[in-house]
C-alpha cells in the first residue's frame, strides 16, 4: 500500500490523471460516502463487497505479476473478524486467481469458513476510465456458485440473477 498516495488522496491531490476524476472525489468525500485509509480493519468494518482492485504487472516471462494480489488477500483476511463480505476481484489476473484468493482468505480468516469470491474485471480505457465505468458496453461477473454466501446482507444480493445457469454460457463451449 502507498501512504504517501493516501495521504495525498486525503489532502485533495489526485495523484492520477483521469478526465473528471478530481471532481469524483472531491464530492464524494465531502459528502462522506468516499473516503482513505491505510487501515483495513477500519475500511472492512461493516461492508457487504470487498473490491480488490491492484496493480498486477508482468514478470520478466510476460505472466502476472500476482504479488500484490496475493498480499491484498493476506491483509484482508487478517482484517476481517465475523463478517462475511463478497471478495470481488476487479483485478486484471488470470483464470484460477480466484481459488488462490479463496486458499489465502481462507488461511487468513482463520474461523470464519469460506468466503465468497468473485471475479468482475474491468474493461477501462485510460483517458477514458470514469466513462467506461458509468456506462460500460459489457459486464462480467464471475463465480462458483448462484447461491446467496451466508451472511450477505439480502440487498447486496437479492436484485442480481445470473444470466445463465451454466458456469460457461453455451454459446462459448
Amino acid at each position: 500500500m502507498d501512504e504517501g498516495r493516501i495521504e495525498a488522496l486525503r489532502s485533495g491531490t489526485v495523484p492520477i490523471h483521469e478526465p473528471g476524476l478530481e471532481t469524483l472525489i472531491e464530492r464524494h468525500c465531502a459528502s462522506g460516502v468516499l473516503r482513505f485509509t491505510t487501515s483495513y480493519k477500519e475500511a472492512l468494518k461493516g461492508v457487504d463487497f470487498i473490491f480488490v482492485a491492484v496493480n498486477t504487472p508482468s514478470t520478466p516471462e510476460g505472466a502476472a505479476d500476482l504479488r500484490y494480489v496475493r498480499r491484498a488477500a493476506r491483509q484482508i483476511g487478517r482484517a476481517l473478524k465475523d463478517s462475511r463480505p463478497i471478495i470481488v476481484n476487479k483485478s486484471t489476473v488470470p483464470v484460477g486467481t480466484a481459488e488462490t484468493l479463496d486458499h489465502i482468505l481462507h488461511q487468513e480468516a482463520g474461523g470464519l469458513g469460506e468466503l465468497p469470491v468473485v471475479s468482475n474485471p474491468e474493461f477501462l480505457h485510460e483517458g477514458a476510465a470514469i466513462e467506461d465505468f458509468m456506462k460500460p458496453d459489457r459486464v462480467v461477473l464471475g463465480a462458483p456458485t448462484t447461491e446467496r454466501p451466508p451472511g450477505a446482507s439480502p440487498s447486496s444480493t437479492a436484485p442480481w440473477r445470473p444470466p445463465c445457469s451454466s458456469p460457461i454460457p453455451r454459446r462459448l463451449r
